[in-house]
């Protein structure tokens, strides 16, 4: 109760702020209504954003999920792994020796840094009595050691040590693990799929921003949804959406306050796997607009699962880095990540009120259906356009859905 008091305090004197802003005499009473506001901003919102602890502490501390429903069907539903470079973790996250275990296309793979510092991702059972690499696992100079009888797989998941064969007695031919196809950029770790098995057509776009340091990271976001992994990227070009479901700034209510947006979607004239959107962005309060960024926002999409967006604020600079993952047929990770060159405040500020815009439409992704051919008139705009642009990372091999689809 205290809390969504102070929430509509804070509304109120925002509210109260934003129309001294349009009169003449704002100056001299700011400072006599800031101190509250702050105080109670400080409460309601500062305090629970708790911009003062490091990255690492905040981690998942925005992960809320509606409730899916039971037996969604799956319709026509394209294949559920496209072919594409997929986000396995952090690179940060993965230091040297350690071994981590994900489950994404519908299995386990493990990730282990080798001591020289070199990536690598592996299936998760090993080739010899079938023991799982990522429970148990060491990592042993630049190897992989499988915890029941310590045979060892290097970085490109070959056997390379047998430490109990007697003299004279090698490795059996051909042994090895299956390695994936991974790289780091943009602190990502990032791994290749293709149904066909075939070589990466295109390459993810690094973030110098991100890759010199420049700027820096403050936090992260995971959530786990019922959807199919294209349902995500599509609300992208679904600008109608936008000034329906994103209206509300924050959880704080503000009366009168909302959110407009116009945006354009195109496919990249010089590379097809990339796909770019502009979405400007005002607040509306009662009818007087107020502009928030000074370009619009550019969001990029590279390949099925990789996005990034470009703010420019008055507040300073940030990038939101953004990836799906398909777990298995029909759940998807979508995990954020925010980089910026303002203060840590400010940074997790504007993370915290993305978050909250994804938030907004996780309970439709989780209880919707795909429509293959939807019913769409010309003002729903380039949502078409965007599916026949996705629909180049399916494949021949590609898995197919069955019916009914039974979480």
């Amino acid at each position: 109760m205290a809390t969504k008091t102070g929430i509509s305090l804070v509304g109120a004197l925002i509210t109260l702020l934003l129309w001294l802003w349009q009169q003449e005499y704002w100056v001299p009473v700011t400072g006599f209504f800031l101190v509250p506001v702050i105080a109670i901003l400080w409460d309601v919102v500062v305090e629970p954003l708790r911009w003062w602890e490091t990255p690492t502490k905040e981690r998942n501390e925005l992960t809320t999920c509606g409730v899916p429903l039971k037996g969604k069907v799956a319709g026509s539903m394209p294949p559920p792994y496209p072919n594409g470079w997929f986000f396995v973790m952090l690179a940060h996250e993965l230091k040297k020796g350690d071994v981590r275990t994900v489950h994404m296309f519908g299995q386990d793979l493990v990730a282990f840094r080798a001591m020289d510092g070199t990536p690598a991702v592996v299936d998760a059972f090993c080739p010899h009595l079938g023991a799982h690499l990522g429970e148990g696992g060491t990592v042993v100079d630049n190897a992989i050691q499988c915890p029941f009888h310590a045979w060892q797989f290097d970085c490109s998941g070959a056997c390379v040590k047998i430490p109990y064969a007697i003299d004279g007695e090698g490795i059996p031919k051909g042994t090895k693990v299956k390695s994936w196809r991974c790289i780091e950029t943009n602190n990502m770790l990032l791994v290749y799929f293709h149904a066909d098995n075939q070589e990466p057509s295109y390459m993810p776009v690094e973030l110098p921003d991100i890759n010199s340091g420049e700027f820096l990271y403050h936090g992260t976001s995971d959530h786990v949804i019922r959807c199919h992994v294209q349902e995500i990227p599509e609300n992208g070009p679904d600008f109608i959406h936008l000034n329906v479901v994103h209206t509300t700034i924050s959880h704080v209510d503000v009366p009168g306050l909302s959110h407009i947006w116009v945006g354009t979607w195109e496919e990249d004239k010089n590379d097809p796997h990339i796909a770019q959107i502009r979405v400007d962005h005002k607040l509306n309060w009662f009818g007087w607009e107020y502009v928030i960024m000074k370009r619009p926002v550019i969001i990029r999409q590279v390949g099925p699962s990789l996005v990034s967006l470009e703010f420019d604020s008055i507040f300073g600079k940030w990038i939101l880095t953004q990836a799906v993952v398909p777990i298995e047929p029909g759940k998807t990770r979508l995990h954020h990540s925010v980089y910026s060159n303002m203060n840590r405040f400010w940074s997790k500020f504007v993370f915290y009120g993305t978050v909250f815009q994804v938030e907004q439409d996780i309970p439709i992704w989780n209880n919707k259906t795909f429509h293959s051919n939807p019913a769409i008139i010309r003002s729903d705009g380039p949502v078409k356009k965007f599916r026949r642009w996705y629909s180049q990372f399916y494949s021949p091999g590609s898995a197919k859905y069955s019916r009914d689809l039974s979480w």
